[in-house]
């Protein structure tokens, strides 16, 4: 501020973040080992419609249950999408992954699991890149059910051309889990939105 007298000139960032939390399923905890400090995630949930935790990089922040990342507040609000009998932790991160939310993965293991449920567009691919980069092999990257018969009956031609600089970008650094959608989104010039896993395949 007092150099450029806008506090976000030089891209400052705080060194705690606070993604927003939502359990799925009545057993779901957070815990730090190093203060013995916990989170009942489920009854925060249930009390309060999700919770937040003040993360650092060097914390000790862990969940038996899976973490799933997902972009969009649709999806965060409403859990019928996921797998019967999930037990995990929905993190809502809004549009892309904020640097100090990968260290923090990265830095040590923080769930049973890490799975990402992004856009099938080339931001939602970068992103999955760039959470490899932190966690390598460690992550998941969800393909709903039916995906290839969504993504031609409800793709974006807009939405690739509008991410495609991000997806040529990405799509040398993915691994062969995806390559099938990505050669799909290929072929057909498209890209589809999270919110099509409510919607009929055909």
């Amino acid at each position: 501020m007092a150099h450029a007298r806008d506090s976000k000139a030089r891209r400052h960032q705080h060194g705690s973040h606070y993604p927003l939390l939502k359990a799925v399923g009545d057993t779901v905890s957070w815990r730090e080992v190093k203060r013995g400090a916990e989170l009942p995630l489920s009854a925060a949930t249930r009390d309060f419609g999700a919770a937040s935790l003040s993360i650092q990089s060097d914390d000790a922040w862990h969940s038996e249950q899976a973490l799933w990342l997902v972009e969009n507040q649709a999806l965060f609000d409403r859990t019928d999408w996921l797998p019967e009998g999930t037990q995990a932790t929905l993190l809502y991160y809004g549009g892309q992954l904020d640097g100090r939310l990968l260290s923090w993965l990265g830095h040590r293991p923080r769930a049973s699991q890490v799975i990402l449920f992004a856009d099938y567009d080339g931001v939602g691919l970068s992103n999955f890149a760039r959470l490899r980069e932190a966690l390598g092999d460690a992550c998941d990257f969800w393909l709903m059910p039916q995906w290839e018969s969504k993504l031609a009956r409800y793709g974006s031609v807009q939405i690739w051309r509008d991410t495609l600089r991000h997806f040529t970008t990405a799509v040398a650094q993915l691994p062969p889990s995806v390559r099938e959608l990505t050669e799909q989104m290929q072929h057909l010039g498209m890209a589809l939105e999270q919110e099509a896993v409510w919607l009929p395949a055909s």
